[in-house]
């Protein structure tokens, strides 16, 4: 999976590709590249949840909060269901449960 996180600090970008690339990074992050304005990163997400991601970029920014976070690729349903589970801590929410499944084939029907 690929994501570009963008602090609303930018000097923050260092710290944080520091963070996700350097030593004691996340177990599935394979690159993390700073730019001038964000850090691209590129992990697996079969050995590091989204979650887990989040939780790192929040924690580096604690100083300094704030940041936007930019799918790179289009996120899959059970990446959508599991990053949900956990953020609101429903270990049961799948990705059937998730309301675009299901929105999705309606408005196309409804746009005709």
């Amino acid at each position: 999976m690929k994501l570009e996180i963008i602090p609303h600090d930018a000097s923050r970008i260092a710290a944080l590709a520091e963070a996700l690339g350097g030593n004691g990074r996340p177990a599935g992050a394979a690159s993390a590249e700073a730019t001038a304005t964000s850090v691209l990163l590129d992990f697996d997400e079969s050995v590091t949840s989204l979650r887990t991601i989040v939780d790192v970029v929040d924690v580096e920014l604690a100083p300094s909060p704030g940041r936007r976070i930019v799918p790179l690729e289009p996120l899959g349903d059970e990446t959508l269901a599991n990053f949900a589970s956990a953020t609101l801590n429903v270990p049961d929410l799948d990705a059937i449960r998730l309301v675009e499944t299901h929105l999705d084939p309606l408005l196309r029907k409804a746009r005709g």
